[in-house]
């Protein structure tokens, strides 16, 4: 059995439009019979009884479930905590996976304990401040992955001690990596994830707090030199994409451009200006 797990937290409308993409595995196929069983888990943050009770009206065959109210890392692992298959199947619930998509991990379901799918949005990118976690191989996104769940709670799931809804699955894969499990990525398991407006330096602040915790807990991977980074990240960033970018899309979105290269050089600024601390003599 696969089970499909959705955080949420009051998006509705996405998540109706989300659980929409899953009526193929709960109709009988012409064919026959599919060659797997799958259940669909909500968790919900918000525990509201109007998405329980319209969940229960319209998408019958949901496992509705109240989430911790703790974060997305809480809310993924208390729908993992509820089911009851052997693999676990994690999904957003703003995301709309492709016909067939459980099919596609399925067929690749024994070659591997971790399946990464491939992720897209639902359009060509049309302004610098859009972001949507893209990928075509080599990110185990939180939006489109499965994973053994005897793997998965040995890893003991996400880490809810991240202080912001950032980092959490890189996390994940750092340990699934260190367990020594093989992850296989699978082209034709597609979810499309909507393009979002860039959500600003209250948002660029408190990612930054979850890349310390990562660094701290993996401290291998944290850089030599928070100023080098930085200025790195900001140069890079100018040169690459905003640049560039401000010709490809006229402009469009160019001032949330310029303010994150600037909060990237400002924190290379911080970090070198910053006294070391003063050494206590016992």
């Amino acid at each position: 059995m696969y089970s499909v797990i959705i955080p949420t937290y009051n998006r509705h409308s996405d998540l109706y439009k989300c659980l929409s993409c899953f009526s193929e595995y709960f109709t009988v196929p012409e064919s026959g019979e599919q060659p797997f069983t799958v259940e669909v888990i909500v968790s919900d943050d918000a525990k509201q009884n109007e998405l329980k009770e319209y969940l229960s009206a319209n998408f019958p065959w949901v496992r509705y479930f109240e989430g911790p109210s703790r974060g997305p890392a809480a809310n993924r692992n208390n729908g993992a905590a509820q089911a009851k298959g052997e693999w676990l199947v994690f999904t957003d619930d703003d995301c709309l996976p492709g016909r067939g998509w459980l099919h596609s991990l399925h067929d690749m379901a024994n070659q591997a304990t971790v399946l990464e799918g491939k992720t897209i949005a639902e359009r060509p990118r049309e302004r610098l401040d859009e972001e949507s976690p893209i990928n075509f191989g080599g990110y185990l996104w939180s939006c489109n992955f499965a994973i053994k769940k005897s793997l998965f709670d040995s890893l003991h799931g996400f880490d809810e001690n991240f202080p912001f809804a950032a980092m959490e699955d890189m996390d994940l894969k750092k340990r699934i990596d260190d367990e020594g499990a093989k992850i296989i990525f699978v082209p034709n398991a597609v979810v499309t994830h909507p393009w979002r407006r860039s959500r600003g330096m209250a948002f660029w602040g408190k990612q930054q707090k979850s890349e310390f915790y990562f660094w701290e807990k993996h401290k291998n991977l944290a850089p030599a030199s928070l100023p080098r980074y930085y200025a790195y990240l900001g140069l890079r960033s100018l040169v690459k994409i905003t640049i560039p970018g401000a010709l490809k899309y006229r402009c469009r979105g160019l001032r949330n451009a310029i303010e994150h290269d600037a909060w990237l050089f400002s924190q290379s600024l911080r970090f070198l200006l910053r006294r070391p601390p003063k050494s206590s003599r016992g």
